[in-house]
């Protein structure tokens, strides 16, 4: 009997580690111990370039879109789009730059396409702050007679 246990004895435990090795197991004797804690490295000083304080947007920077409505339905190819903000913004309407007056105001015209447009209407000041807006207006042509 024990020329038979042997042979089994020697198969066998090599496919049993192999089986082991294959599913990440180790024996006990073999596991990886885990390794030191690091010590903690001590935190780099602050640069002022690393340094950022969140922007606070002041009362001064505003946005206000008066026309046209979100979600307006319109009959008419080129449309207006006018607003209102801070008299040292700069403003764009779809990515092009449109002045802004003395008093705040800015006005320019987009031209949209049949169905629904969105129009963009962003300003920022060199302060880098920023407002936006976007609106959806629907253009639907009228029938020729």
């Amino acid at each position: 009997m024990s020329r038979f246990v042997l042979p089994v004895t020697t198969l066998l435990l090599p496919l049993i580690l192999a089986l082991v090795v294959a599913c990440g197991n180790t024996a006990p004797s073999q596991q990886a111990k885990p390794a030191p804690a690091a010590a903690a490295a001590p935190a780099p000083a602050p640069t002022a370039a690393v340094q950022t304080q969140p922007s606070i947007i002041p009362a001064s920077f505003f946005l206000e879109v008066t026309a046209p409505d979100n979600e307006a339905v319109v009959t008419v190819s080129h449309l207006p789009v006018q607003g209102q903000t801070a008299t040292d913004a700069v403003a764009t309407v779809n990515g092009q730059v449109v002045e802004v007056d003395a008093q705040g105001q800015f006005l320019t015209e987009v031209t949209l396409e049949e169905g629904p447009n969105l129009i963009e209407v962003l300003v920022s000041d060199f302060e880098g702050h920023q407002q936006g807006q976007t609106l959806t207006v629907i253009y639907i042509p009228q029938p020729a007679f």
